[in-house]
């Protein structure tokens, strides 16, 4: 009898492991869910057979709360708790703005500081596909506007560095690379799932990742994914950038991923995402530049989140 009940006893813990997992957003109204992110970017370009690296770290808390849940989407109030941007750039300058810094006279901190706590919205769904990011213009515009004192020309490069790292393809993106990871089944443990993903941002790229779902324990996922980057056929006209008509062809790299997704909303607790991208950049023809050049770059970029 005994070893019948043992029998028993093994066979149903191993058909509960054996389960197959929803692994999927699972957000309830008026939640707020929290995403602290802290990204470091090198970039590397050779112009001319002259080495230029530009050192990047953006920091950043943000607070999302659902307001409305419709279909199989969430409808999601943000807002930036805490910002910071510290850049390293070629000429030796060092730039260090950060929304903590209450030094009267740091006047990039007060107008990092005039953004925090200033609602958007941001649509995602179940999926982790990100659908829309919307009212991020406003705040800026607002920025602009609250500080009569700031130049103009400091506004403008204010604003410019701003929509680069904060602005609505930043954000779009940023959670895209987070959240955009889900399958679109069931799964087991061991099992691996394909998610094909498009960024659009300043350097469009197409990514084709392939996800293991690696362990779980009583209250956690862990996912692993390695990722294959590829050239974005589909933007091949020139872009004004830094004032210069820009774009980018044999865009190539890879990423890898490691996620800890709360069991119940699949919401991340932690995540160490890894990008290296390579490619040219062709600037066209123009009176600063005349007949155009080319030059190749690299983009290394770690960026770690949590929700604590």
């Amino acid at each position: 009898m005994k070893i019948k009940l043992t029998l028993l006893l093994l066979l149903s813990c191993t058909i509960g492991f054996a389960q197959k997992q929803t692994i999927a957003l699972n957000l309830q109204k008026d939640s707020t869910y929290y995403m602290n992110s802290n990204t470091s970017v090198t970039i590397t370009q050779d112009i001319a057979g002259a080495k230029q690296v530009i050192s990047t770290i953006i920091s950043g808390r943000v607070s999302n709360k659902v307001i409305s849940i419709k279909d199989s989407l969430y409808e999601m109030e943000v807002q930036f708790k805490s910002l910071g941007l510290h850049l390293d750039l070629p000429n030796g300058r060092v730039l260090d703005f950060n929304s903590t810094n209450k030094e009267k006279q740091n006047v990039f901190a007060k107008l990092l500081n005039s953004l925090l706590d200033k609602p958007f919205s941001l649509t995602i769904a179940q999926s982790g596909r990100v659908v829309s990011v919307k009212g991020i213009d406003k705040i800026f515009y607002g920025m602009m506007t609250a500080f009569p004192e700031v130049s103009e020309q400091q506004k403008l490069q204010f604003m410019k560095q701003m929509e680069q790292s904060f602005g609505e393809k930043a954000i779009k993106e940023r959670f895209q690379s987070s959240f955009a990871i889900f399958p679109s089944t069931k799964v087991n443990l061991g099992d691996k799932w394909v998610v094909n993903t498009v960024m659009k941002s300043a350097i469009p790229f197409n990514i084709s990742a392939t996800y293991t779902f690696k362990n779980m324990d009583s209250d956690a996922y862990f996912i692993h994914g390695d990722a294959i980057i590829t050239d974005s056929k589909k933007d091949v006209d020139y872009h004004e950038i830094k004032g210069l008509p820009m774009r980018y062809t044999n865009v190539q790299g890879n990423v890898t991923v490691d996620l800890k997704l709360d069991k119940k909303t699949c919401w991340i607790r932690e995540a160490k995402i890894t990008r290296l991208v390579k490619g040219m950049v062709l600037i066209k023809d123009n009176p600063k530049v005349p007949g155009g050049t080319s030059f190749p770059m690299m983009i290394i970029a770690d960026m770690t989140v949590d929700n604590k």
